[in-house]
């Protein structure tokens, strides 16, 4: 970059959640309020760090990706402008299956609010009752379905709320495809810590499988509070760009709550209910 000062100052800062103190998240399964997918470099159309002007991408994609990845990001400070007198921020996120997200913006919120755009652009959520009316095999197989069309069309982020019955198959299946589907990651949404207290010991099992294997887990509260529930919905919805449900279109409950509120948001909705 032309205007850039060459003695930037640069930051590695690994992200952190509420459970976790700063400079404790040595694993992948950190609590964190920011996942990712492809690769995706975002620069001004022109030379100044710091002019307004249509923006390109460029998408990458890791040659190596292990099983141990976690959330990163990075920032120079750079001086621009004429006098060099304005500050720029050359921003880096890695995301927890080792795509990368770039850009230059004249503040760090500024780059943070866009790899969040780019985050939910290739987010997909899944709402759907605990108890499910349809054999199993026929689900799985829509599911399957399902996942396989919009990681074609590019989303790489999947995202489940831990519960019982849709979440917890949608989320096993997920954890199927990433064999075959290599930049598919599977990020679960806590509503608090200890949600399976009450689970049965079969789904307590299950669900303990999948946080143990998940990509990213994201706890939105260390205790049960009396919306957590609901917030945890309101985060699915608005940290995708589609929502994968299975509704039969009578409920009230929290599934309703979720595909009413994507819809609201003009948030396509696939429902898999027969």
């Amino acid at each position: 970059m032309d205007n850039a000062d060459e003695t930037c100052s640069k930051l590695f800062l690994p992200l952190v959640g509420p459970t976790h103190p700063k400079g404790t998240a040595g694993l992948v399964r950190v609590s964190c309020l920011a996942i990712s997918q492809p690769v995706c470099r975002t620069m001004p159309a022109n030379t100044h760090p710091l002019y307004p002007g249509t923006l390109r991408h460029r998408i990458f994609y890791p040659k190596v990706k292990t099983a141990t990845m976690k959330s990163l990001e990075s920032y120079q400070t750079a001086h621009a402008g004429l006098f060099k007198t304005e500050t720029c921020y050359i921003y880096h996120y890695t995301a927890c299956n080792g795509l990368r997200f770039e850009t230059i913006a004249s503040s760090l919120d500024e780059c943070r609010k866009a790899r969040d755009r780019w985050l939910r652009s290739l987010s997909v959520s899944f709402t759907g009752h605990r108890h499910l009316s349809e054999h199993t095999d026929s689900l799985i197989l829509k599911l399957k379905e399902e996942i396989i069309r919009t990681y074609q069309a590019g989303k790489r982020f999947f995202k489940t709320g831990g519960a019982v019955g849709f979440d917890t198959l949608a989320a096993e299946v997920v954890l199927q495809l990433k064999e075959h589907l290599p930049e598919l990651a599977l990020i679960v949404i806590v509503p608090f810590e200890g949600q399976d207290r009450y689970f049965t010991p079969d789904s307590k099992v299950r669900y303990r499988r999948i946080l143990d294997q998940a990509d990213e887990v994201v706890v939105l509260s260390a205790a049960y509070f009396q919306h957590c529930y609901l917030r945890r919905n309101a985060y699915l919805v608005n940290h995708a760009s589609r929502l994968i449900a299975y509704y039969d279109g009578v409920g009230i409950g929290g599934t309703s709550y979720t595909v009413r509120l994507a819809e609201s948001k003009q948030i396509p909705v696939s429902n898999l209910f027969h």
